[in-house]
């Protein structure tokens, strides 16, 4: 859906009217199917993040402002929800893939801050009553790359890890292209142009060391071409 409305975005200046209200009613009536609440952890997980980030940048693009906040907040809701090193528990428990599923949850985080950013308000710098932010989960991230270690403390609880049952074999694939010339890391793009701080510096030595040179960054989880949308020189 992220990447449906992003290309209507694109196209609806070029189309007679009628085309555009029919794309339209038909993209809103798939948007608000996912507007409802999922079974179990799912509605606290990397899904319902994603969920939330589409009804914000379908709100923001159509000017349904209720359906933008509903979306946006989850934002804050993340960061209650994060713990002081910057681990989730519902995603760092996941074996092998935990720290893809913590790049996961940023993406849709970070989507969240680019639809926030075009009304005025800055996502990347927001804090919690906690003292938690964007940078508190991004740090936990980088550190993870770093230091595999450190994401043992919780991946050892392996549940449902994905086809690497050990939770030490950390599956590190986010950080290569994907089928289809995709990239997980597409996300960066907007995070290195848009953030500020120490996370956002050591994010961006990441990028130029292992990401940059697989441009152009194309992910439906971005909403297509991050490259084209935020990509610098």
């Amino acid at each position: 859906m992220r990447p449906l409305s992003v290309a209507y975005a694109i196209l609806q200046p070029q189309l007679d009217t009628e085309p555009a209200d029919r794309l339209r009613a038909w993209i809103d009536g798939l948007v608000r199917k996912i507007d409802h609440t999922f079974d179990g952890d799912v509605d606290r997980n990397n899904h319902r993040v994603l969920a939330d980030s589409v009804l914000a940048v379908w709100g923001a693009q159509t000017g349904d402002r209720q359906m933008m906040e509903k979306g946006l907040a989850r934002f804050d809701a993340i960061l209650d929800e994060t713990r002081a090193d910057g681990t989730l528990a519902l995603e760092a428990r996941r074996g092998a893939r935990a720290l893809g599923y913590k790049r996961q949850t940023l993406s849709s985080l970070t989507v969240m801050a680019e639809t926030a950013r075009g009304h005025g308000w800055d996502f990347y710098a927001h804090t919690s009553p906690q003292g938690r932010s964007y940078a508190t989960l991004l740090g936990a991230l980088l550190n993870g790359i770093a230091s595999p270690i450190l994401v043992a403390v919780y991946s050892a609880e392996n549940h449902i890890p994905g086809p690497e049952k050990d939770f030490r074999q950390l599956e590190l694939g986010f950080l290569d292209t994907r089928g289809h010339g995709r990239h997980y890391m597409a996300w960066a793009e907007a995070a290195v142009l848009s953030g500020q701080g120490l996370a956002f510096d050591r994010l961006n030595g990441l990028f130029s060391r292992q990401v940059v040179a697989r441009r152009p960054l194309i992910d439906e989880f971005i909403g297509g071409n991050s490259t084209c949308f935020w990509g610098q020189p």
